[in-house]
């Protein structure tokens, strides 16, 4: 049985918006967009056999002939590009104009699409009840689609729900089994689809003109840079022997140094093998960089729109082709000092490994393994009192609990919340029926709630509470961060890939635009730059 993607493409697109809105950039253009790469991105790992996009069919309206011409130019324009990149599209429902109030009272013709929820929702079904399927990921917001993800769920069809760090919807993270939040700064990272004749010119065809020796020449000077950077370009020993000339004072002395040498047993020549890494940004020498240097990248992250510290971050990747973990604790993240007086410093801190929520907790060393990224938040954790984690922490396979527990919507990014699946904990599958289907309907990373109503009923999750005390102390013992903990710890992928690591500053680090960020070792020596 396969695996289906669904996405509504019109709550895509919104999502998609609001995000680079957030960011002050200016919208994507979708028919350029690599919705392919970000897909593949984010649901890395995972087999698709289909990807399906769903639209409203956009016709003509009596009322505004101009601009639904143009609505469906670039409907046209988009299913031509999605259909190149390997999805179906499927066009249902209807766009209808309407006539709102705008600003100042003015009427403003809208478009809304009716009917594309309920064909996603009917596809989803019936292919559930011909058993078609095996999984379904759902690229939608809308909580309209919660009925059919129930349906589908009675069936035994696992429910992905594909929402956004920014906002996702609570109600389909807790219906569906699991959930996957892109990241605003991979949906900046896909913003045009790269084509295959991109770097193609079109030749003038009139031979012995001077225009046409004109093209001639600027090709040839095209292929040589491209055989010079080819051959190790900037990044070869000989752009960096010398001689080299400091700046005249005051900012420098006005001294030769570096002589030309061939001399293979230069000091340079022996540092780390840098004559294989790239040269670094600002034209530093290379006995400045790390032997980490082109193991961490940085990803600007939030930095150039958020102004509040708490929420301010950017991102630290280990590089996947890495031989071994990199331990970041101790570097230092420096910004612009052209932009910021004092120039701004923060020290990568120790962090929680694993945390319970009593506050019993070890500090360890930040290591990335290859593949893994710390998000750097410049401020400080959480200030509530009833937060357990107050430093740094590394994520594991059960912290989506504390997500629901303590209603973190205030945390930036996101936590993930891909607890383990209710129906594979230890022990269901000789639980009595009645508890047995409960917990079969259980959504990941949810504590069940037993309380008393008013008038005395026990009631779970807000229903009549039918329970036996057995299954009641079953859930408790399970269905919550510490029991996930406590029966999970050793599992093989109960640490996650990603730490949150807090600076502790009282303000925000990053400039709008033209920053730079760059990451020192704890020699003082250069890792990583990035600007914006």
């Amino acid at each position: 049985m396969d695996t289906v993607l669904f996405i509504d493409g019109e709550n895509l697109k919104g999502k998609i918006r609001t995000a680079y809105q957030e960011a002050g950039k200016s919208k994507p253009i979708w028919h350029e967009y690599n919705f392919n790469g970000l897909f593949g991105k984010v649901l890395e790992g995972i087999t698709i056999n289909r990807k399906v996009f769903y639209f409203a069919r956009i016709k003509e309206y009596k009322n505004s002939l101009e601009k639904s011409r143009q609505l469906i130019e670039e409907q046209r324009l988009l299913k031509t590009h999605l259909e190149a990149q390997g999805f179906e599209v499927i066009l249902s429902g209807r766009v209808r104009g309407q006539m709102e109030g705008g600003r100042n009272g003015k009427q403003i013709l809208i478009f809304k699409e009716k009917g594309v929820d309920v064909k996603i929702a009917v596809d989803m079904v019936s292919l559930a009840c011909d058993k078609k399927v095996k999984e379904i990921i759902l690229g939608s917001s809308d909580s309209d689609l919660q009925p059919a993800i129930k349906e589908v769920r009675d069936r035994k069809v696992s429910c992905v729900y594909l929402g956004f760090e920014t906002q996702p919807n609570k109600g389909l993270s807790y219906t569906t089994n699991k959930t996957i939040l892109i990241r605003n700064s991979e949906l900046f990272e896909f913003e045009k689809t790269k084509k295959k004749h991109d770097t193609i010119m079109e030749w003038p065809l009139n031979r012995g003109s001077a225009t046409s020796d004109l093209w001639w020449f600027v090709a040839i000077m095209i292929a040589l840079w491209i055989l010079w950077y080819a051959t190790g370009g900037p990044s070869r020993p000989e752009a960096w022997r010398g001689p080299f000339i400091e700046p005249p004072a005051p900012i420098g002395t006005g001294e030769i140094y570096g002589a030309n040498s061939t001399d293979s047993s230069s000091p340079n020549s022996q540092l780390n093998g840098w004559e294989e890494t790239p040269a670094l940004p600002s034209g530093r020498p290379p006995a400045n960089r790390s032997p980490w240097y082109g193991q961490v990248s940085i990803n600007d992250g939030n930095g150039a729109y958020e102004i509040q510290p708490g929420k301010e971050y950017i991102e630290l990747t280990a590089l996947y082709s890495n031989l071994t973990p990199v331990n970041i604790t101790g570097w230092q993240l420096v910004n612009n000092p052209a932009r910021h007086n004092p120039v701004g410093v923060g020290v990568i801190p120790f962090a929680v490994s694993l945390f319970t929520s009593n506050g019993a907790s070890t500090l360890t060393p930040v290591i990335l393994r290859p593949g893994d990224r710390a998000v750097v938040i410049t401020g400080r954790p959480l200030s509530r009192s009833d937060w357990p984690i107050q430093q740094s922490f590394r994520f594991n396979k059960c912290v989506g609990y504390l997500d629901e527990e303590f209603e973190t919507s205030d945390i930036t990014p996101s936590l993930r919340s891909d607890c383990p699946q209710p129906e594979d904990e230890p022990g269901v599958a000789t639980l009595p029926d009645k508890c047995y289907d409960f917990v079969r309907y259980l959504s990941s990373c949810h504590e069940p709630e037993f309380k008393e109503d008013r008038e005395g009923v026990d009631r779970v999750d807000g229903r009549i509470d039918d329970l036996t005390r057995q299954c009641r102390l079953y859930i408790q013992d399970h269905f919550n961060y510490n029991s996930c903990v406590k029966w999970h710890e050793q599992d093989t992928d109960f640490y996650g890939d990603e730490w949150r690591v807090y600076l502790g500053r009282t303000w925000e680090m990053w400039a709008e635009n033209r920053e730079q960020i760059t990451l020192y070792d704890q020699s003082g020596k250069i890792v990583a730059e990035e600007s914006y």
